[in-house]
């Protein structure tokens, strides 16, 4: 799996210091129990899982008043890519780091839950056909081998479910890395169950998506009095509400004014993973505006991409930044560059690039 992208993208050291420093306040804030008490999580949500969730990434766009969450995944891609792009040159003898921390983060989760794996799977819809499928082979590689724990990289279709218990060709499934974007199960019954029951460690699980990833948790995040309100410290609440830009649900607004407003805001199905169904206001029609399913569509503050200049490029590239981590740790910054309206890499010259620290004193 390469990247060929040398563009480096520059960060600086305050910059950085502010993301690490947002993504230890979410995760504390995932495990305060007011703040969970706060949010009506579906049933599967509610089930209080033993491990947490790995390859969480927090995408930011970085303005001139610092860095702006646009959202949480919680079975973020292209670790292996952005790890690749910060060692271009020799990426064979770094890769021994990025190794030792896939391992330290499975190891933590299955400490967590409780029993040692016999068998995982890396699950996705197709996964030969997605654009991380790479990657996948690469973690399942560093699973079987360095771990110890064969590891299959399947379908979840392939999966045969025997009293709550998860087998694949006749052997038993006992940990699941979740790449699929169904967080809730809702298409995939047979791991549902087999969760719920407590016979698969299952990572990232519904309930960590539900905490940290479901997008309409931004809403809570963008309004200083919720966070008030759930025993937060004036603080740590300023500082949440400063990163995250201004969320709601469309059913919550004056249509008309945000019609008339639009180019100010971003549409977001609250259904839908990473870019699909995004529109920018400035690109929104009045027929499509008015077909929004009002409950199920996020209304976003606008947040501007950064660019970044590349030499030998035809035109600048849009840049945002995605910051893996496993709970409160931080596995490492990667930068994205892209053209069109949303991120993608469909786009020749689109992918991760080189991220460079300005600053002295800081190390990832």
């Amino acid at each position: 799996m390469q990247n060929k992208l040398t563009c480096p993208v520059k960060l600086s050291r305050q910059n950085v210091i502010t993301m690490i420093r947002f993504v230890k306040i979410m995760h504390d804030l995932s495990e305060l129990h007011s703040y969970q008490a706060s949010i009506d999580l579906p049933t599967v949500a509610q089930f209080s899982s033993k491990n947490s969730g790995v390859m969480m990434g927090y995408d930011f766009h970085i303005t001139e008043q610092g860095p702006k969450l646009i959202e949480i995944n919680t079975n973020a891609g292209g670790g292996y890519l952005a790890f690749h792009a910060a060692h271009p040159t020799n990426f064979a003898v770094a890769a021994s780091k990025l190794k030792l921390k896939l391992l330290q983060m499975f190891v933590q989760e299955i400490t967590l839950y409780g029993n040692k794996p016999a068998r995982i799977a890396i699950i996705d819809e197709q996964p030969e056909n997605q654009f991380f499928f790479p990657e996948m082979q690469q973690f399942a590689k560093i699973l079987s081998q360095d771990l110890g724990i064969p590891t299959d990289i399947i379908d979840p279709s392939k999966l045969e479910n025997k009293n709550h218990k998860l087998f694949f060709n006749g052997k038993q499934i006992d940990m699941i890395y979740n790449r699929h974007c169904d967080f809730y199960l809702e298409t995939m019954p047979d791991i549902r169950a087999a969760y719920l029951a407590g016979n698969v460690c299952l990572t990232p699980n519904p309930r960590i998506y539900g905490l940290l990833a479901d997008k309409r948790r931004m809403i809570i995040w963008s309004n200083l009095k919720a966070l008030l309100e759930i025993s937060i410290s004036p603080t740590v609440g300023n500082f949440i509400d400063s990163i995250v830009p201004k969320t709601h649900l469309l059913v919550d607004l004056d249509l008309e004014k945000i019609w008339n407003d639009r180019k100010q805001w971003v549409f977001k199905p609250i259904n839908q993973f990473g870019s699909r169904g995004v529109i920018l206001g400035s690109s929104l029609r009045k027929n499509r505006f008015n077909s929004l399913p009002i409950k199920e569509t996020l209304v976003q503050q606008l947040v501007k991409p950064s660019i970044t200049d590349c030499k030998g490029y035809d035109k600048p590239m849009k840049t945002d930044i995605r910051v893996f981590a496993y709970r409160d740790k931080i596995l490492g910054i990667g930068a994205r560059i892209y053209r069109g309206q949303v991120t993608n890499f469909q786009a020749p010259e689109s992918g991760y690039a080189p991220v460079s620290l300005i600053g002295t004193g800081l190390k990832i």
